[in-house]
């Protein structure tokens, strides 16, 4: 059985444990860092369903709901990740980034008082902010100061996939969440209603999003797949979540999905680890 851990103190005593007795060789150590796709606390996210499947891996979690790249990857929370880096041997640098650089406030100040426009026109938009190349320099940071600091390291990141509940909040249970839910009832939405000025129905908001993330796919991680290429794995989820009953709402996939999705991630972490490590994900 997988064990995680998002406390040092308890992480650095497991892993000495580990070492002592000498069972480093067979056992993943997996450092995670990442949005809401990595760490929902209202059901399985990602990550959670990756340490069900697995055996006897250890995890040391960073990820936070909210996160963006351009925050994540710099400053203190790039020094720390760094550091942590050096410190162990992990096999795999997992990461889940870039999705809420480009929506919520982003999209608030991008499209303020904007007029009618195309889907096509809203994007080029967003283009001429340059955020996609803020985001890029972001992960060129991490990826930079995590190949630095552990030359052998394999990176995974991913894709989302294409929203289909536009303006759906996500809502929010005592049991998810504890005692916060009484007041704070739900969360988002993050994209419609930031941008219907410019685009009112459903359709148009649709197909914004989803030009959102081929202009993702192409500007920032095929950029990073061009520089790193082997030592990063790009885990594609586009096209994967196609009815509405896949999302819980405007950005997450129910916990059913992400365990379908979990699955194309197992195959990349086995992929990605010593040969006598990849047992603990068969």
């Amino acid at each position: 059985m997988a064990t995680t851990h998002t406390e040092f103190g308890k992480f650095i005593n497991h892993y000495r444990g580990i070492e002592k007795a000498g069972l480093l060789p067979t056992t993943p150590i997996i450092l995670s860092e990442g949005d809401s796709w990595f760490s929902t606390p209202l059901y399985y996210n990602l990550v959670d369903w990756l340490e069900v499947d697995a055996r006897n891996a250890m995890f040391m979690r960073l990820e936070s709901s909210g996160a963006l790249a351009t925050e994540m990857f710099d400053g203190g929370s790039l020094r720390k990740l760094r550091d942590r880096l050096k410190a162990f041997d992990f096999d795999v640098l997992l990461l889940s980034a870039g999705g809420n650089d480009f929506v919520d406030t982003f999209l608030r100040e991008t499209f303020r008082n904007a007029k009618a426009m195309t889907p096509e026109a809203a994007l080029q938009r967003v283009v001429d902010t340059g955020r996609y190349e803020e985001v890029l320099r972001a992960y060129r940071r991490i990826l930079d100061a995590a190949y630095k600091a552990r030359p052998t390291l394999h990176v995974i990141t991913h894709t989302y996939d294409y929203p289909r509940l536009m303006g759906q909040k996500g809502q929010l249970r005592v049991e998810q969440i504890g005692l916060v839910a009484l007041f704070k009832r739900s969360v988002g939405d993050w994209i419609a209603k930031h941008v219907k000025k410019a685009l009112a129905t459903e359709a148009e908001q649709r197909a914004f999003a989803r030009l959102l993330i081929e202009e993702y796919c192409v500007r920032v991680l095929d950029a990073l797949q061009q520089t790193y290429g082997d030592a990063l794995t790009i885990v594609d989820f586009r096209g994967q979540l196609t009815q509405d009953e896949d999302w819980n709402d405007e950005m997450h996939p129910t916990e059913a999905a992400f365990q379908r999705l979990a699955v194309k991630l197992r195959e990349a972490v086995r992929a990605a680890l010593p040969e006598a490590k990849r047992e603990a994900f068969s």
